[in-house]
């Protein structure tokens, strides 16, 4: 049918019955469900998730920075059993 040539409707959208079974396939959601789409999409929405972990995992102290802050407990744990030992010594 070519293109210039124009459409009648003879039915209006409002005269046509759905019957019972057919608008529960409306409100099915089993459907997409079983797409490969729809499937691929939720994969992505988790590693986006996974991603999003990942990038706010970055900003959490590392393994060196605790050591740093080991060293740095030590060494000042070392400066007041210093002190202490000092203390004890002036006393005595």
């Amino acid at each position: 049918m070519p293109i210039e040539n124009e459409l009648t409707l003879k039915e209006k959208l409002e005269d046509v019955k759905l019957d019972a079974s057919s608008a529960d396939a409306v409100k099915d959601t089993t459907v997409y469900h079983n797409r490969i789409e729809y499937n691929l999409l939720e994969t992505q929405k988790a590693l986006n998730g996974y991603d999003l972990k990942s990038k706010k995992g970055q900003f959490f102290p590392n393994l060196q920075r605790t050591e740093v802050i080991r060293w740095l407990i030590r060494i000042i744990a070392s400066v007041i059993f210093i002190k202490q030992i000092s203390f004890v010594f002036t006393l005595g």
